[in-house]
Formats: C-alpha cells, sequence, structure tokens
C-alpha cells in the first residue's frame, strides 16, 4: 500500500475469542536491505465456534519498489496488491487461499498452496512461472498470451484454458493441481 510518508511501516491485526487461551507473537525487522515480518499464534485450546482473523499492511512510501516478494504463510489467506515490475514474487501457503493481483511485469513467479486455491491476475507479462495447489482451485488470468504454450496439469479435476497449452513439462509457465480444476482465462478478452 503506497502512502506520502518518509518509512516503511508494518500494521498487524488479529481478532480472536477474548480468552487466555491465545499467545500472539510479532515482529517485523530492517536486515540488508531485506524487510523481515513474522507473526504467530499459539493455541491452548481452540474453540471452532469463534471468529479468528487476521490481516497485516505494508505501507511503503510512495515511489518506493521492491524486486523481489517472499511471503511465506502457514494458515490464513494471502492477498497481495502489486503495482510495480518484480523480479521475482515467491508466494508459499500451507493453509489458505493466495490471492494475487499483479499490475506490473513480473520476471518469475511461484505460487504453491498445499490446501487452498490460487487466484492470480497479471495485468503485466509474467517471463516464468510454476504455480500449484494440492488440494483447491487454481485460477489465473493473463493480459499477455504466453510464447510457449504452458504446461497445464490436475490430477482429479478439469482444465479450462483459453490458451493453447501442452501435457509435457515444457515452456515456461507451469500450472499444476493434485486434485483440483485449472482455470487459465485470457485477460484482454474481459475487457
Amino acid at each position: 500500500m503506497e502512502e506520502d510518508r518518509n518509512d516503511i511501516r508494518v500494521v498487524y491485526h488479529r481478532e480472536y475469542p477474548d480468552t487466555r487461551s491465545y499467545g500472539l507473537a510479532f515482529t517485523s525487522y530492517v536486515e540488508e536491505d531485506t524487510l523481515y515480518v513474522k507473526s504467530s499464534m499459539k493455541v491452548k485450546n481452540l474453540i471452532l465456534n469463534r471468529d479468528y482473523h487476521g490481516s497485516l499492511q505494508i505501507h511503503v512510501p510512495a515511489g518506493h519498489s521492491f524486486e523481489n516478494i517472499t511471503v511465506h504463510s502457514k494458515w490464513g489467506d494471502v492477498d497481495l496488491q502489486l503495482t510495480d515490475p518484480l523480479e521475482s514474487l515467491r508466494c508459499y501457503n500451507d493453509m489458505g487461499t493466495l490471492r494475487i493481483h499483479a499490475e506490473g511485469s513480473i520476471g518469475n513467479v511461484r505460487l504453491d498452496s498445499r490446501m487452498g486455491n490460487i487466484e492470480a491476475f497479471f495485468l503485466g507479462p509474467v517471463t516464468e512461472g510454476h504455480m500449484h495447489t494440492e488440494f483447491g482451485l487454481l485460477q489465473v488470468v493473463l493480459h499477455h498470451s504466453p510464447p510457449l504454450p504452458p504446461y497445464l496439469h490436475t490430477g482429479k479435476g478439469t482444465i479450462h484454458s483459453d490458451f493453447p497449452y501442452t501435457r509435457s513439462r515444457t515452456g515456461d509457465l507451469q500450472f499444476s493441481t493434485g486434485t483440483g480444476n485449472i482455470l487459465l482465462l485470457d485477460g484482454s478478452k474481459m475487457e
């Protein structure tokens, strides 16, 4: 999130049932031009009829850009709104949905979700990419045709692609699911 500011601001918000059964930890620091943000929650007794919500917002100075972004999440959804070009984007999520909205070009993308959907929307070209979910839907919208047919594979699901694709592991873009459908859509047809 771009703002008219001089520094980077990290805002962490978590909602959980009002009980002493929770321990929250949150840290953020910069080391060698890299911003690290870590949060964890320890639960002694999970109450299944309560709401658990958390969010993390990173506010950066207007005009500030990143070359690489890496996100690791064990539990919960990851939503990224990216406006600038990137050399690489890496997102790993054990349980939850990955939502990516990227306006600029990206050199290399790797999106992995063990149990959850991947919803990716790329306005700019993606040079290389590997996107995989073990249990979930993989929906990708590309606004630029891939130079080579992408590789698409699902173990137990269906494939719909607006682009020609291949079943052999060739090409710079690879999309796969264990048990889930794949939707590869041409964003230029949606305008």
